[in-house]
């Protein structure tokens, strides 16, 4: 009985005795910090083509020009190896936002504007899903389509065609001068391409001054923007510096102008630290074979 008294007693004097309050639990650690996973910086290569022409025509092959199978063969790879394709101004505009694409993407271009892209070209970009950019020599456009393709002459697009490949969603056309694909006498004395340097001027039996070269430039850079707006209904983003020859002083006059992408011949693969208007490209010539071409779109210099 006694006993039982007890442990009442020690049960209450517990009870009312205040009593330290436990430790709190230590907070769980913070959890790891989020790495979003990124897929940029990307490099992309931009594809440089010209004209396309089956073998064994009577024409003087060179290095710019490659058969439609050959074309094909490149754009069925990147296809089958998980490729996608942009236009140049959908690039950009990734670039722009600081979001570029996924690691498996490119661009193609054509340059000069030949009939053979329509003819050749286009209905395998059709095929594969394909994007490409087109960048014209605008006064060499024909104003209606040849009655019919030849392809031993050396023709180039005409506008009705340009606004069927824009309709089918798969092409968009850039600049490639009006009129300065060309060389001409220079300050230097010797030919030169158009775009960059001051020409002679028979009439006056002198050359350009600073001020006439930049008026030549500026006059036919923005007629070229001018006459495609009118033709096909939207402006140009895209200009191809002619022979990839540029300078600062034309990439002013572009920029005045309201083009917004420069393409140049520099090789090498497109990166978020590109300067936009200095776009690098990567040729594909006729002699490349299948492992080369893999090595040129990836950037890769295979062992001698």
């Amino acid at each position: 009985m006694l006993h039982k008294v007890l442990a009442v007693i020690l049960t209450t004097v517990y009870l009312i005795t205040p009593q330290p309050e436990p430790k709190p639990e230590p907070p769980p650690p913070p959890p790891p910090p989020v790495i979003e996973e990124i897929s940029y910086p990307v490099n992309v290569p931009i594809i440089i083509y010209h004209h396309l022409a089956p073998p064994n025509l009577n024409i003087a092959y060179n290095d710019e020009i490659i058969t439609p199978i050959q074309f094909e063969n490149q754009i069925k790879l990147l296809k089958d190896m998980g490729f996608s394709s942009v236009t140049v101004s959908e690039l950009y505009e990734l670039m722009q936002k600081g979001h570029m694409p996924e690691e498996k993407v490119f661009a193609i271009t054509f340059d000069d504007g030949y009939e053979s892209n329509y003819i050749y070209a286009f209905p395998i970009l059709k095929k594969y899903n394909m994007k490409a950019t087109i960048n014209v020599v605008v006064k060499t456009l024909q104003e209606e389509s040849t009655a019919e393709f030849n392809p031993e002459i050396l023709s180039h697009l005409s506008w009705e065609q340009m606004r069927e490949m824009i309709d089918s969603g798969l092409i968009e056309f850039g600049s490639h001068t009006y009129n300065q694909h060309i060389y001409e006498v220079t300050d230097n004395k010797k030919t030169a391409p158009a775009l960059t340097n001051r020409v002679y001027l028979y009439k006056e039996q002198t050359f350009e001054s600073d001020e006439e070269w930049r008026k030549r430039i500026f006059d036919d850079l923005l007629l070229a923007k001018a006459k495609m707006e009118h033709k096909l209904g939207y402006t140009p983003k895209v200009i191809a510096y002619p022979y990839g020859d540029y300078n600062q002083a034309v990439v002013d006059v572009v920029k005045e102008i309201g083009y917004e992408i420069g393409l140049t011949t520099n090789p090498g693969l497109a990166t978020p630290d590109s300067p936009v208007y200095e776009l690098p490209r990567t040729y594909i010539r006729p002699n490349d074979d299948m492992a080369y071409f893999f090595f040129k779109i990836k950037n890769i210099k295979p062992e001698n």
